[in-house]
């Protein structure tokens, strides 16, 4: 199976944070039930709480999370599949690699690194999904604070 892999962000909430890696192929229903398996493999392995791949009807396209991508790949690799797209599927995480400037990267954009981080625990731990108010009270305090230290300005 030949597989198109490029970068995207189809998530409003996320755009300008990161990206996650779309997959185009030929349909063919049990090769779609076993990507299925391995995302599913790949989120318990992983412990992730939230969803690191599936289905985007409007963009008629797969995703996976860039952090799953390593695990995924090498299942797909296993059965004999072949990618191709601009290089995008060895491209690390945006977060990965960022040093402050001088020690091997470009400088930490602390603004975006914070809300991100924000977003995801909001989305595990928010009242509305099923968290617990106390937990939401003390990550937005945490947030707070740690923009506080590293002289971020608020959002």
């Amino acid at each position: 199976m030949r597989i198109r892999v490029f970068a995207f962000q189809p998530f409003e909430s996320r755009r300008g944070v990161d990206t996650v890696l779309g997959l185009r192929f030929e349909y063919d229903k049990g090769f779609v039930e076993f990507l299925k398996a391995t995302l599913r493999a790949a989120r318990v392995e992983l412990r992730q709480g939230n969803l690191i791949g599936g289905w985007l009807p409007e963009q008629r396209s797969w995703f996976v999370e860039r952090v799953a991508w390593p695990r995924v790949r090498r299942e797909l690799e296993r059965v004999g599949c072949t990618f191709e797209g601009p290089g995008v599927e060895d491209e690390p995480p945006r977060h990965e690699g960022h040093r402050e400037g001088g020690r091997g990267g470009p400088p930490v954009d602390w603004s975006r690194l914070i809300t991100r981080w924000y977003r995801e625990l909001a989305l595990d731990f928010h009242p509305d999904r099923g968290g617990h108010p106390e937990a939401m009270k003390a990550i937005n305090v945490v947030t707070d604070r740690l923009r506080e230290l590293l002289g971020v300005v608020s959002w």
